[in-house]
C-alpha cells in the first residue's frame, strides 16, 4: 500500500516555546519539538499512530487533502 500524504501545519509557539506541527485532516493529530524538523519528525510517527488507531476503531479517515488546514482554528494544546 502506497504511503498516505497529509499536509503539515508548523508554527512557532511561544506559550509552548517549541514548534508544533499539525495534520489539519487529522482531528488533533499534532506533536511539538525544538525545531520545525524535530515537530515535523515527531508528527509523523503520531500521524502513523492515529491511522492505526482509526483503523483498529473502524473510524473514517477520509479522503486525503491536497491544501492546508482551515485558517482561524485554535492551535493544539502545548501538552503531550
Amino acid at each position: 500500500m502506497d504511503k498516505l500524504r497529509y499536509p503539515v501545519t508548523i508554527f512557532y509557539s511561544e506559550e509552548c516555546r517549541g514548534y508544533i506541527a499539525v495534520a489539519p485532516d487529522l482531528k488533533g493529530c499534532s506533536a511539538l519539538g525544538d525545531t520545525p524538523q524535530e515537530a515535523l519528525t515527531e508528527l509523523n510517527t503520531a500521524i502513523e499512530l492515529w491511522l492505526a488507531v482509526a483503523r483498529q476503531d473502524s473510524t473514517p479517515i477520509g479522503v486525503v487533502a491536497v491544501t492546508g488546514g482551515e485558517k482561524g482554528k485554535a492551535g493544539p494544546s502545548c501538552q503531550q
